[in-house]
């Protein structure tokens, strides 16, 4: 699938630098910090599938209900036509043990 901008060289660089932490054996802790519209979601998403990539689940979290609905919105749209579960969780949306995959 191809996005419809092209990433920016720091996109580039620290998704390289994330997927090189996240394929070593040493522990990653990393915050993604920038403008508003600077492209963190993007740099986040690919974190995401290459962890979904490698068989485990994902998610990404935000501090309000209102920015989990856009995030899962725009993800889900750069998503559509990729074999890639995507779920809306928020605050009172809990599906106890029984909606979480093992």
């Amino acid at each position: 699938q191809k996005l419809q901008f092209e990433l920016t060289g720091a996109q580039k660089r620290v998704i390289r630098e994330i997927f090189a932490d996240m394929c070593s054996v040493k522990q990653m802790s990393r915050l993604v910090q920038g403008d508003v519209g600077s492209g963190k979601t993007i740099v986040s998403l690919f974190a995401l599938l290459l962890a979904v990539e490698n068989g485990y689940q994902a998610a990404l979290m935000a501090p309000t209900e209102i920015l989990a609905d856009q995030h899962y919105q725009n993800i889900s749209a750069m998503l559509e036509g990729i074999a890639v579960e995507i779920e809306l969780l928020k605050g009172g949306s809990y599906k106890g043990k029984a909606g979480i995959k093992q």
